[in-house]
């Protein structure tokens, strides 16, 4: 039985059949849809290549061609098949959203970005499948080459549009809000938003921005935008103009001129304070991937004589640390050979100690050494790799120095890369000796960022406040609220309050940010960067539920930590919320492994008080115990598992993945060999070092050895 000539034509034209591709050709659309379906592609080709040899400027099968072909790798033929098609039919929505798939693997995502606009354009709240399809491709290339904000604006609208349903555009909107790429103040803008009710508007002006509403409540950004972009010229004082404008302009991956446009509706009087500060911090943000934010990274290079000897000598040197490169994870161009050795090179030789080393006593790395011998077209030569910070020509003299008399003539120098200046500033660049304590290693650290973020970084310049630095915006009237938003930004990026920056903002005579009390306060009306500042302990059990939920659907770190405490310390919340729940999202998310044992624990108790399970939990808690070295505990855990609790579901199957991936038994069962004091699988070969800045070791991140015990009291999993 032949399609339709009455129904909607394939080709995605919104014509009927018949007026379209044709009612002479549908029985041959049914084949190739048929064997399509059935994932016969070959089979379809035929049809297809059938099809077009008698007609061959028929979009539908050409249409069909390209998908076929992609389907089949066959990048290239789609390319061909996606021209002619949009050479017959310049403006088709599948044509076009074929094309912005194809721009996507080519890595043109701005291209990608027109098509798929041109072809939401044209039938505005109808989408082809293929369309759709092509925004989820465009989101998840747009956040592989960093345009984040851009990524999130068209993953949000497929999620949307797909009214949640769509587990693939949740999961990568998802993956997205946790990758920490995203500024908190990017949500506040995220929206647009309604012309207020008093509004200096004309009646055409009102009746225009409710027109680039609809438009980009359809997916229609670029048409919207073209709106907004019209009206800030005819009315450019009504400032929800520009704030849409420039939210629009970032889903547009515009991000110079959305900079631009939030700076301008920072600006308006009328735009409260604590708002202006986000957009200001906001367009800081969008403007940092300019030059004037970041800093070279420079290589010199030293050519020299007699490298044996000389190589010879850094071997010995205190003053250098040997590193391991892998040739594998160089960018070596083809035939080159890989450096004969590599060094941190240090401003001056590591202490005999590091028990009890004060914070001046630390070296502090100056940059990256490779040494390259002698090859058949180029002299011996030192590559030193470092950002060219103020210090730069210091830090060539260190060089030198230790080059001593194997230098020949001066060093060349050239750009290989860019790094943000602020994170360059602040960077604790330290080598510790061997033997310093852990905590003492982590106080030592805080201080120096502490000294760092109050003595070095206000007189240091910054580009997004006109050249100024911190200090002389603080004492300027008109870049108050730039400083506070370069600030903010840096304040926003810690996954919990820290009072440094406070002290900060203090220093220079600018208001510090203090807890909101949320009496008479509108929960769901604040920001999230305002919400991570209310009192959670004077919050209502509703209001308090709704901002943990805020926080967890947006993955911001700050705010579930925050309010997720607050949830588990509150009885009336017992029977209301899934504390099990709340207990495990705080114990991925605490970057403190006493507190996220803690939590562990806890956690434990309130699944056997109700009754329930705690298996999953306790396996949360092995790789912790590792790090710490409590074996003892460990073996308890081990013991328990074994004994109650290795025939519930995934529980078994569990335990054998992550002590495979831990090194504690192999892959085929049994023990990998006996450690020290016994421990089958001890692993003594993972280096002593700090967890994981979410506070919970995984597998694939260092963790220190645990303590000996006694062999006969360990099971694993296949030593049955």
């Amino acid at each position: 039985m032949s399609l339709d000539p009455y129904q909607p034509c394939p080709c995605g034209s919104e014509k009927k059949l018949k007026f379209c591709c044709g009612a002479d050709v549908s029985h041959e659309l049914e084949k190739i849809q048929l064997a399509m379906e059935g994932e016969q592609r070959l089979a379809a080709l035929d049809h297809i290549n059938k099809l077009l040899s008698t007609h061959p400027k028929i979009p539908s099968a050409l249409m069909y061609k390209a998908l076929v072909e992609l389907s089949l790798s066959e990048v290239e033929q789609a390319r061909q098949s996606t021209a002619k098609l949009l050479e017959v039919a310049p403006t088709n929505p599948p044509g076009l959203a074929l094309a912005a798939i194809l721009d996507c693997q080519d890595g043109n995502v701005l291209a990608a970005i027109s098509r798929v606009q041109q072809a939401l354009e044209q039938h505005p709240g109808k989408i082809h499948h293929l369309v759709y399809q092509a925004i989820g491709t465009l989101g998840r290339a747009l956040f592989a080459t960093g345009e984040v904000l851009a990524a999130r604006g068209h993953l949000t609208y497929q999620v949307r549009v797909s009214q949640g349903k769509d587990e693939t555009a949740f999961s990568a909107m998802m993956d997205l809000d946790s990758s920490g790429q995203v500024p908190l103040v990017a949500h506040t803008f995220a929206d647009l938003v309604p012309p207020p009710a008093e509004s200096s508007l004309s009646a055409a002006g009102l009746a225009e921005f409710q027109a680039a509403l609809k438009d980009a409540n359809y997916g229609c950004f670029q048409a919207a935008a073209k709106k907004f972009e019209a009206l800030a010229a005819s009315e450019p004082n009504e400032p929800t103009i520009w704030r849409n404008l420039g939210t629009l302009l970032v889903t547009l991956a515009e991000d110079d001129i959305a900079a631009a446009i939030f700076q301008k509706y920072a600006a308006f009087a009328a735009v409260p304070r604590d708002e202006a500060i986000e957009a200001e911090a906001l367009a800081q943000f969008l403007a940092m991937n300019g030059e004037e934010y970041q800093v070279p990274e420079v290589t010199a290079t030293f050519t020299i004589d007699d490298a044996p000897a000389l190589r010879e000598a850094w071997i010995s040197n205190k003053q250098l640390q040997a590193i391991t490169l892998r040739p594998e994870d160089m960018d070596l161009a083809e035939g080159e050979p890989p450096p004969q050795s590599a060094f941190f090179i240090l401003d001056r030789e590591i202490p005999s100690t590091g028990v009890d080393i004060a914070r001046d006593a630390i070296p502090r790395v100056l940059g990256e050494l490779l040494f390259y011998g002698r090859q058949t077209d180029r002299a011996a030569r030192v590559e030193f790799t470092a950002p060219q910070l103020e210090d730069w020509n210091d830090r060539i003299q260190k060089v030198k120095t230790l080059i001593g008399s194997h230098l020949q003539g001066d060093p060349t120098e050239e750009a290989v890369g860019l790094a943000n200046r602020n994170a360059a500033i602040l960077a604790v660049n330290w080598r510790f000796p061997d033997d310093t304590p852990q905590e003492h290693r982590k106080t030592l650290i805080l201080e120096q960022r502490r000294h760092l973020l109050l003595n070095v970084l206000p007189d240091s310049v910054q580009a997004g406040l006109d050249g100024a630095t911190l200090r002389q915006a603080a004492a300027n009237p008109q870049l108050q609220n730039k400083a506070l938003a370069t600030i903010l930004l840096m304040d926003l990026a810690q996954p919990q309050e820290e009072p440094v920056f406070n002290e900060v903002r203090r220093s220079l005579g600018l208001p510090t940010i203090d807890e909101l009390d949320p009496a008479g306060r509108k929960i769901q009306a604040l920001s999230l960067a305002q919400l991570t500042r209310v009192e959670a302990t004077k919050l209502n059990d509703e209001d308090l539920m709704q901002a943990f939920t805020r926080g967890t659907l947006v993955s911001c770190r700050r705010l579930v930590l925050k309010m997720g405490r607050e949830v588990v310390a509150r009885p009336s919340l017992d029977k209301v919320a899934n504390k099990e729940d709340v207990f495990e999202i705080l114990s991925r998310q605490s970057n403190d492994p006493t507190e996220t044992l803690e939590l562990l624990t806890k956690a434990q108790d309130w699944a056997k008080d109700r009754g329930r399970s705690p298996a999953r939990f306790m396996l949360q808690e092995i790789p912790l115990r590792l790090m710490r070295g409590e074996q003892a505990e460990f073996t308890r855990i081990m013991e328990t598992l074994r004994a109650k609790h290795m025939n519930e579901p995934g529980i078994a199957q569990g335990l054998y993945m992550m002590l495979a991936q831990l090194g504690l038994i192999r892959p085929q069962g049994g023990a990998p060999g006996a450690g020290p004091g016994g421990m089958p699988g001890a692993p003594t070969a993972m280096p002593a070092a700090a967890p994981s800045s979410g506070g919970l070791w995984t597998p694939g991140q260092p963790a220190a050895a645990p303590a000996e015990a006694s062999k006969g009291k360990l099971w694993l999993p296949g030593m049955d």
